[in-house]
Formats: structure tokens, sequence, C-alpha cells
């Protein structure tokens, strides 16, 4: 798995690839402190997360972005999931969390 990230017009960009697994829990969750920390420093309220390179995110993970989206919205912040792939996209369909967490 990797994980880049950058500021572009208000919104911060973040763009995953590879696979989102039970054994990155640590390593992602450490990730995404660190950019939301620069997130509130910037005064950056949306995070965008290009999917196109996820090729696998099993449910345990899918629960970390959830978790993390409702602890954005509690500081007025939000996250949504842009250029899903069909198997990840099936995924959020079966759990019904397209809605919530991808971008119409």
């Amino acid at each position: 798995m990797k994980i880049d990230g950058i500021k572009l017009n208000g919104v911060y960009s973040v763009r995953i690839s590879g696979e989102i697994s039970f054994r990155e829990k640590n390593n992602i969750k450490d990730e995404f402190n660190i950019i939301l920390k620069d997130m509130r420093d910037s005064e950056i309220k949306e995070m965008m997360i290009d999917a196109s390179g996820i090729n696998y995110i099993d449910s345990l993970e899918i629960g970390f972005f959830v978790n993390l989206k409702k602890n954005m919205k509690k500081e007025g912040m939000d996250l949504l999931f842009t250029n899903v792939s069909d198997e990840v996209m099936t995924v959020f369909k079966l759990l019904s969390l397209e809605k919530v967490l991808c971008k119409k």
C-alpha cells in the first residue's frame, strides 16, 4: 500500500494504491493522522481519496474509513472517495456505503 497526499485548491487530495488490509492497519492509521494534522493546520475541510489504484480493501479497513469520516464530520470536515474501481465499488454497495463514502 502506498499513500500520497497533496493540498490542491482547498482540498486535500490523497491517492492510495495497492492492497488495503488488516496488515496495514497501523500504517494507514499513522498516515491519516499525519494528513489530518496537516489539514487542521492548513484549515482544509475536505479530503478526496483517489481510489483508482486500490485493488483490494477489506471490511476492517472500510470500517476505518467510516470511522474516520464520522470523526472528521465532528470537526466540520468531510472525506469522499473518487475514481473507485468496479471491484471496490461492489464491496461498498454490498455494505450500502457507496452513497456515504463516494463522490456523486
